[in-house]
């Protein structure tokens, strides 16, 4: 026999809170993690580049190739720093929900340690009630007995 615990349909929508979080934490970081390999990308781009200038240097001179080379690292130099900002803004992102998070997580653990202390105290609540049933039914038993070694009038 178990009785129903009032908040439970609060404890639910909190549990799908926290769930619901859950994922906005994990898209949160997955955005994070693409900028950061996008990041990486940009960067091995530009170390390709520098390699090919210098390598151009050591072959001929064309002013023209590494004019246009060096126009692309410095455009790809701009390109990685809005990407080290977006970053920057995807993880401050990601630290907020990781907050919301284990808010939504200490706000459910708050609802269930009601749920525990409500089934303790039903818990103690039915042993009361079965200890006065027993000293009821031992009390009448003992009543019985009792009138059972009287002896009968004549």
């Amino acid at each position: 026999m178990q009785r129903a615990f009032r908040l439970q349909s609060i404890l639910q929508l909190r549990r799908m809170a926290e769930e619901s979080q859950q994922r906005v934490l994990a898209k949160a970081r997955q955005e994070l993690l693409t900028a950061t390999n996008l990041l990486d990308r940009f960067e091995q781009a530009v170390d390709e580049c520098i390699v090919d200038v210098q390598e151009l240097y050591s072959d001929s001179l064309n002013i023209r190739l590494i004019n246009e080379y060096s126009n692309y690292i410095q455009w790809m130099q701009k390109v990685i720093q809005h990407q080290k900002t977006c970053i920057e803004q995807l993880s401050s992102h990601a630290d907020q929900e990781q907050y919301v998070l284990a808010e939504a997580t200490k706000q459910r653990k708050i609802i269930e340690a009601l749920a525990e202390k409500h089934e303790k105290i039903y818990q103690s609540w039915l042993f009361k009630l079965e200890q006065k049933m027993l000293d009821e039914v031992a009390s009448q038993m003992h009543e019985r007995r009792r009138t059972d070694e009287r002896p009968i009038p004549m």
